[in-house]
């Protein structure tokens, strides 16, 4: 299994992570099928960053992705408490009213996203 690599670009956050390394191999986890991985690092981050919205966001997602809106409704929404400038979180959100049938709500998101 190929890790990610040095010369990735790192992810830009408004707030400052103290590990990048970390959160970028959480993110390779992520998106190469490897949730569990990514939710045990992002959640060993949150604990020195329990304020860093990418992490929430991310948690979020992955929540919204297997299933749990409602789980992944409450990350998304104490992160945009943070910092409400997040576009993929506002889209994430979007999709996590939608698979809670709350389609007024979802498409506020959508319009915030844009």
């Amino acid at each position: 299994m190929k890790q990610p690599s040095e010369s990735k670009k790192k992810v830009k956050s408004r707030f400052a992570i103290k590990n990048q390394d970390a959160i970028q191999k959480a993110i390779w986890f992520q998106n190469n099928g490897h949730a569990a991985a990514a939710e045990e690092i992002y959640l060993r981050l949150l604990k020195a960053s329990p304020k860093e919205p990418v992490l929430l966001t991310n948690l979020g997602i992955m929540a919204i992705q297997r299933g749990d809106s409602q789980a992944g409704l409450q990350w998304i929404d104490s992160s945009l408490a943070i910092f409400k400038n997040q576009p993929v979180a506002w889209s994430s959100k979007g999709v996590g009213l939608l698979q809670m049938d709350h389609k007024d709500q979802a498409l506020e998101c959508f319009k915030a996203f844009i």
